[in-house]
C-alpha cells in the first residue's frame, strides 16, 4: 500500500487567512477563562468559544475559497462556521458603508438576511442544547453533561454519554483488576507494557497507509462536522482526565503492545520462522474482530490459526459460524469451544481464506487492516499513525450524530449509523486525529485511540474488560483453554502459539447470542461476562 499524502491547498485570499489566524489567537487566549461548571448550560465552556465559536474556521474557508454553505436545493444550509464569522464581523457596517470584511462579500443582502444571520448562531445553539437535554437518559444527572453537543450541526444525539463532562465520563469507566496470569505467562505487568510502549509515545516503523485507498482519495463531507475546535477540546480533555487515572491510562496506552508474545514466538519457532508465523497469528485474530468484542475475537481467531495450521481450515469455514442449537451430531467435537458468529461467512471466514491463499490482507474497510498492523511488533512492522476507527471510536468522536441514517435489516426501521469509520471518513479523520488530538496529547495516534476507547467505554457500549491490554486478555483466554484442556497455562500458551489448540471457552448462552445477532448485544454479553467472572 502506498503512503497517503496530501497537497497543500493554495490560499486565495491572504487577508482572510490573516483574519483567521488573528481570530484563532484571540479565541485561544480567551479560552483560558472558563465558565464555572455549576452554571447551567454554559458550565465549562471557554470564553473564546462562547464569543467566537467557529469564526476562525469560517475565515479559513473564505481564505481557501471553499463553500460557505453545505448541501444544495432544499438541503442548502449555512455552515456553522459561516454563521459564527457573520456574528464576529461588522456585517451591517459593510452593507451600509462598505467597510466590513464580510459585508463587502454580501453587499446585496437585505437587512432581513443580515438579521437572520445574526440570530442563527443563537438559534442553532439553543436547539442543540435542547437536543442534548432531551437525549439524556432518565435518571442521569444533567449536571454531568456538557451544555451542548460538540460536533457541528448534529442531526441527532445517538450516544448522549459521549457528551458527558470529560471528568464525569472518565470517572464512570470500570477498570478490571490486573490479572496475574499475564505476568505468569509472559513475564510482564501492565506497567511493564506501558514502559515498552514508551508511555504511548513509541512510534511505529510502518509509514504506509495501513488500508486500501483510491489513487487520489477524497475525504468524507461529514468529517468536517467532527473536525472543529469544540470537539477537539472535548476529546483532548477526555485524554487529560484519563491521565489522572493510572489504572485506566497505562493499560489502554499500551493496549496494542504485543512484544512479549512475539518473544515467545521466537523462542518456539526460532528467529527465522517467527516473523511469518506471528504475522499469520496476528492477521487471523484481527480478522475475527468484525462484530466481535475482544475475548470473542481471540477465541475465534486462535481457532482459525489452529485449524489452518492443522490443514483443517475448511472445517473452520464450514462449522465455526454455526449457532449452538445447530451443532448436531456431525459437528467436530474438538471445535465446540469455538464460538459461532453471525458474520462468520461474510466478514470473517472469507477474508481469512483470501489471506491464507495469497498472504495479503485484502479487505475493503479500513478498521481491520489498521487494527492488525497496530498489533504488530518492530520485527514484523507495526503502525501507530492511524487510529483504529472501530465502531466505538466512531461513536466517541460523534460520527453517528452527523451521518445519514441506515435501515436496520431486522426491523426495517431507519436508525443511526453507528458502524466503524469508512475509508473516506478515515482519509479525513486520520490526519486530523494525529495532528489535533494525539500530538496535542503527547501520544501516538493508536495509543490515543485506545485511551479514549477505554475512557468512553460506558458511553459507546464496550463490553470487553477496560484497562486490560490485549496481551492480558489473551492471557485470560489462554487460562480458560488450560482449564478446558486440563493442562497448565504454560502448556496451553505454547499449544496455542504453535497452532495445536485454541484459546478460550465461552458460556453456551453467549455463543448463541453471537451466532444469532441478538438485539441484546453488548449489554447482554457484558452481563454474561460478569456472571462468568463471579463464578470463577
Amino acid at each position: 500500500m502506498s503512503e497517503l499524502s496530501f497537497e497543500a491547498t493554495p490560499v486565495k485570499r491572504r487577508w482572510a487567512m490573516a483574519l483567521a489566524e488573528a481570530l484563532r489567537a484571540t479565541r485561544d487566549t480567551a479560552n483560558k477563562a472558563r465558565v464555572p461548571e455549576f452554571i447551567p448550560l454554559l458550565g465549562g465552556a471557554g470564553a473564546g468559544d462562547i464569543l467566537l465559536g467557529q469564526a476562525p474556521e469560517g475565515a479559513e474557508r473564505l481564505a481557501y475559497g471553499e463553500r460557505m454553505t453545505s448541501g444544495k436545493g432544499q438541503t442548502l444550509r449555512i455552515r456553522p462556521e459561516t454563521m459564527d464569522l457573520a456574528m464576529a464581523m461588522p456585517i451591517n457596517a459593510g452593507l451600509k458603508g462598505g467597510v466590513g470584511l464580510v459585508g463587502r462579500m454580501a453587499d446585496t443582502a437585505s437587512d432581513a438576511t443580515v438579521a437572520a444571520l445574526r440570530r442563527a448562531p443563537q438559534t442553532a445553539a439553543a436547539a442543540e442544547r435542547r437536543m442534548l437535554r432531551e437525549a439524556i437518559p432518565a435518571g442521569d444527572d444533567a449536571a454531568n453533561y456538557l451544555s451542548r453537543p460538540t460536533v457541528s450541526a448534529p442531526d441527532r444525539i445517538a450516544f448522549p454519554g459521549i457528551y458527558k463532562r470529560p471528568d464525569a465520563l472518565v470517572a464512570g469507566a470500570r477498570v478490571a483488576p490486573e490479572d496475574p496470569l499475564m505476568k505468569q505467562l509472559f513475564g510482564v505487568t501492565r506497567d511493564d507494557l506501558y514502559q515498552i510502549a514508551q508511555e504511548g509515545r513509541r512510534a511505529g516503523n510502518m509509514t504506509d497507509t495501513p488500508f486500501k485507498t483510491a489513487a487520489n482519495p477524497r475525504g468524507a463531507a461529514v468529517a468536517e462536522q467532527i473536525m472543529n475546535p469544540r470537539n477537539e477540546q472535548r476529546i483532548t480533555d477526555i485524554i487529560a482526565e484519563a491521565r489522572k487515572r493510572p489504572d485506566l491510562f497505562k493499560g489502554m496506552a499500551s493496549w496494542y503492545t504485543m512484544d512479549p508474545l512475539y518473544d515467545r514466538f521466537v523462542q518456539l519457532y526460532g528467529r527465522e520462522s517467527a516473523p511469518e508465523m506471528y504475522r499469520r497469528f496476528n492477521a487471523l485474530t484481527g480478522m475475527a474482530s468484525p462484530n466481535s468484542e475482544v475475548l470473542t475475537e481471540l477465541n475465534r481467531g486462535t481457532g482459525a490459526f489452529w485449524l489452518a495450521n492443522q490443514d483443517r481450515f475448511d472445517d473452520f469455514v464450514r462449522y465455526a459460524g454455526l449457532a449452538e442449537n445447530k451443532r448436531g451430531a456431525g459437528f467436530p467435537a474438538d471445535m465446540r469451544a469455538i464460538q459461532g458468529h453471525m458474520v462468520h461467512s461474510t466478514a470473517q471466514a472469507g477474508p481469512m481464506a483470501k489471506y491464507l491463499r495469497a498472504g495479503q490482507i485484502e479487505m475493503d474497510s479500513p478498521k481491520v487492516p489498521s487494527y492488525i498492523h497496530a498489533s504488530g511488533v518492530p520485527d514484523v512492522g507495526f503502525q501507530t499513525a492511524w487510529p483504529v476507527g472501530d465502531a466505538h471510536w466512531s461513536r466517541l468522536v460523534g460520527l453517528p450524530d452527523v451521518r445519514g441514517l441506515k435501515r436496520d435489516k431486522k426491523t426495517g426501521n431507519m436508525v443511526p449509523n453507528a458502524a466503524s469509520a469508512s475509508t473516506s471518513e478515515m482519509v479525513s479523520l486520520g490526519p486530523w486525529w494525529r495532528k489535533r488530538i494525539a500530538e496535542r496529547s503527547d501520544l501516538e495516534s493508536v495509543p490515543g485511540q485506545a485511551v479514549v476507547w477505554g475512557a468512553g467505554s460506558n458511553a459507546t457500549g464496550v463490553s470487553s474488560p477496560i484497562g486490560a491490554p490485549k496481551l492480558e486478555l489473551l492471557s485470560q483466554q489462554i487460562g480458560k483453554a488450560a482449564n478446558r484442556m486440563g493442562i497448565s497455562p504454560e502448556e496451553a500458551r505454547d499449544r496455542i502459539i504453535l497452532g495445536s489448540g485454541h484459546a478460550g471457552f465461552v458460556d453456551p448462552k453467549m455463543a448463541a447470542i453471537l451466532a444469532g445477532g441478538s438485539a441484546a448485544g453488548a449489554a447482554t454479553i457484558a452481563a454474561l461476562r460478569k456472571k462468568q467472572e463471579d463464578e470463577e
